[in-house]
């Protein structure tokens, strides 16, 4: 969802991040930069996600690599309509709802992206969406649960979420943080090679 005028959208060129979303980019890379040497950044190729990848290699000195895996949902013919505070998942014709991108469909690929740097050396940082943050936090859950059943599991715009990756699982250090707390960087502390 582009978050400034609350509308779907999966766009690689357009809509650009706010200058809200450049100083929330920023304020995070400091944050990210203050806590962690960070080998990598991945990026969803979805333009905004792009933009705040950037502004996070900058400041952290990190390459930055576009991974389709972490876009945003693929919209379909609802492209471009108010996201309504996710009520378009209930207002949609069976048109329109075959073609938005499915729940299995994104946690098939972020599980896949997943898998990919599981073992990948230091902190690698994904910047990616609300729905497919969703669906990993569900696969750390070790949850089968769908779309609905998780509707209120919500990353905030500009927030970081923290996995972690041990025997083969996902586990979710921490979800939704504005800041670092001192007994978050404890808990994953065991994670970073």
């Amino acid at each position: 969802m582009t978050n400034k005028d609350g509308f779907l959208s999966d766009s690689e060129s357009k809509y650009p991040l706010t200058e809200l979303g450049v100083s929330q980019a920023e304020t995070t890379a400091k944050e990210l930069k203050k806590h962690f040497a960070v080998s990598r950044i991945y990026s969803s190729t979805t333009f905004r996600a792009k933009q705040t990848a950037g502004i996070l290699a900058k400041e952290l000195g990190a390459e930055v690599i576009l991974d389709s895996r972490l876009k945003e949902r693929g919209w379909g013919l609802i492209e471009g309509k108010p996201a309504l505070l996710g009520a378009w998942r209930f207002n949609m014709s069976a048109e329109e709802a075959k073609s938005v991108e499915t729940w299995d469909s994104i946690k098939k690929r972020v599980t896949s992206f997943a898998n990919d740097v599981a073992n990948e050396r230091g902190v690698v940082i994904g910047v990616s969406h609300v729905d497919p943050i969703a669906a990993l936090a569900v696969e750390s859950f070790g949850i089968n649960a769908d779309e609905l059943s998780v509707y209120a599991l919500v990353a905030p715009f500009a927030s970081m979420n923290l996995f972690g990756y041990e025997a083969d699982c996902y586990r979710v250090i921490a979800t939704g943080l504005p800041r670092i707390p001192r007994e978050i960087l404890e808990r994953a502390a065991p994670y970073i090679k």
